[in-house]
């Protein structure tokens, strides 16, 4: 296997985060409410990693969900940022 950096030829490497106005008002580690639509209900859980126009949120401790629910998607959901309430 080839290393990625030979491959690249002095690009700039693949990234999934760029730094927007969006995404700059939400911080790792922060409790958000949101509504899913996979799960047609609002929640409230902990965003683990911020993307561009999505972020990973942490549903292990919404108590809303059944477990059932929670280990179907592992206890995480990528979630857009236009699905976070402004206010908790």
């Amino acid at each position: 296997m080839k290393n990625f950096a030979k491959n690249n030829q002095g690009r700039a490497p693949f990234t999934l985060y760029q730094e927007t106005s969006v995404n700059q008002q939400f911080a790792e580690g922060q409790t958000v409410s949101f509504y899913s639509e996979l799960l047609c209900s609002s929640l409230v859980g902990v965003l683990l990693k911020k993307y561009t126009n999505s972020c990973l949120i942490d549903i292990s401790g919404c108590h809303e969900l059944t477990i059932a629910s929670r280990e179907k998607y592992n206890s995480r959901l990528v979630i857009n940022y236009k699905m976070i309430f402004e206010d908790m």
